[in-house]
């Protein structure tokens, strides 16, 4: 029952986003919800070729670096390919330089689950799901309706083609007449002109403040409603953890350049040790990675504005302590000046209307 009601939650977060860019967010983070993954892609089709263009976290992708053009290439052949639904990237489906690249820049198990559009069997848009274990058949069932209620929500942010009676009236010239005696008769038609419904004034583009890893938050520097500007400091993770493992990644890294330095002498008089630098070396890079990685997070502990506006949540106190995981959605900053009037019509108050 909760994965059913993850579900229902998922659906109105979808149709109520308040834009395109917006909506994709929601889709590469807020999935994680239901089912968890460690990176989800949405990949879009343009010109017959799908590219990424949201990533989940506070990620993103360089379109002309070499991962992007990779997955670029990887996912076009196969959907293209295969056309299924579900597409499990294994040595099945993969070359052995493709399977070199999956092993090098995403996680043990991937799957692709089409997005279908509003066009019956065509999909324009796929998630590309990263995780260590493998999916399950329950979890594919879910993500399937996942990328139902995304294709839905997608196919709402599109403009609906519109169609003119009068796209054609060369062909009608003969019944002008007629035509025109049955326009003025429609104004004489009683029509119900006026609807009432609760509105509300909301900001338009917004920025989303998330989580920028899992942890807890332990401090928010800000009021609701408070002026901001960019690059003030307005929120604060949990960094002890990460300083520990800084400074312990950093000893590792000055004991292995020690050793390295002293099997490079010992080297000079005893050549067999020069087998050992190699090895040496390999072990020094791997540690540089992690060190940089560490100090990386932790300068990202602290989470500061990126652009001037207004601070819109509910109560620090309630966010401050809260454990969050990466993406989940901690403040918006908008713009006071950009805002539009939402009005809520109640479905009863629409008038039918067919051609």
């Amino acid at each position: 029952m909760d994965k059913v009601f993850a579900l229902l939650d998922l659906y109105k977060s979808f149709l109520n986003a308040t834009s395109r860019d917006d909506l994709n967010f929601k889709i590469v983070n807020q999935s994680k919800n239901v089912v968890d993954y460690r990176r989800l892609i949405l990949l879009a089709r343009q010109d017959n070729q799908f590219s990424a263009c949201t990533i989940s976290g506070n990620s993103s992708i360089d379109g002309d670096g070499p991962f992007a053009q990779w997955l670029k290439s990887l996912a076009s052949e196969l959907i293209n390919k295969n056309g299924e639904k579900v597409i499990h990237l294994d040595s099945a489906v993969l070359s052995a330089e493709d399977a070199a690249h999956l092993e090098e820049w995403c996680a043990r198990h991937v799957i692709l689950i089409a997005v279908p559009s509003g066009s019956e069997g065509a999909f324009d848009h796929y998630l590309w799901l990263e995780r260590d274990t493998e999916f399950q058949d329950p979890e594919i069932t879910i993500l399937d309706e996942i990328a139902q209620i995304a294709g839905r929500a997608l196919a709402l942010q599109n403009p609906q083609p519109t169609f003119s009676v009068f796209q054609n009236i060369g062909k009608w010239r003969r019944y002008k007449k007629f035509i025109a005696i049955a326009l003025i008769a429609l104004f004489f038609l009683p029509v119900k002109l006026s609807a009432t419904g609760p509105a509300e004034i909301v900001a338009r583009n917004t920025r989303i403040v998330t989580a920028p890893f899992e942890g807890v938050l332990t401090d928010i520097s800000i009021q609701p409603g408070a002026t901001v500007k960019a690059g003030d400091i307005i929120a604060r993770m949990d960094a002890e953890t990460l300083k520990a493992k800084e400074q312990t990644a950093l000893e590792a890294l000055n004991s292995a350049q020690a050793k390295l330095d002293r099997v490079s002498r010992e080297s000079l008089t005893a050549p067999e040790r020069k087998t050992d630098l190699q090895n040496l070396r390999s072990e020094i890079d791997a540690l540089k990675i992690e060190y940089d990685y560490t100090k990386q997070l932790l300068g990202r502990s602290t989470i500061k504005a990126d652009r001037d506006g207004v601070a819109i949540f509910s109560d620090n106190n309630a966010l401050s302590g809260k454990p969050v995981r990466t993406g989940d959605r901690i403040m918006m900053i908008a713009n006071p000046d950009d805002a539009e009037l939402l009005i809520r019509i109640p479905a009863s108050s629409i008038l039918p209307f067919q051609i």
